[in-house]
C-alpha cells in the first residue's frame, strides 16, 4: 500500500483531485492493529485505474495562452507533462 499511494502522490499534481479519489488507500496506511480491506478501499482503487487507464483528450493551443511544463525525475525516470489551466464555473481553482 505504502507503494500505490507513493505513485498517487507523485501523479496527484497532474491529474485533478487525484489524492481526494484516493482518499479511502491514504486511510489504510494509518497505524492500527491490524490491515484490513474494504469495499471502499476497493472502490477507489477502481477508480483510479480508471482513470489511468481512460485515454487523455487532447485540443489544439491557442495562440498566446500559457503552457505549463511539469518534470519528475528520478534516478531512473524522467517523465514530463505540457498542460494548460482554465478558469472553469464552479470552480475556485484553475482546472
Amino acid at each position: 500500500m505504502q507503494r500505490v499511494t507513493g505513485c498517487l502522490a507523485a501523479l496527484s499534481c497532474f491529474i485533478s483531485r487525484l489524492g481526494e479519489r484516493g482518499l479511502p488507500l491514504y486511510q489504510l496506511l494509518k497505524k492500527t492493529d491490524w490491515f484490513a480491506w474494504t469495499l471502499e478501499a476497493q472502490e477507489a482503487l477502481d477508480k483510479v485505474k480508471e482513470i489511468l487507464t481512460k485515454a487523455l483528450i487532447l485540443v489544439p493551443l491557442i495562440d498566446g495562452e500559457p503552457l505549463l511544463l511539469y518534470i519528475a525525475a528520478t534516478t531512473q525516470v524522467v517523465s514530463a507533462a505540457l498542460v494548460v489551466e482554465w478558469e472553469e464555473e464552479g470552480h475556485a481553482l484553475k482546472v
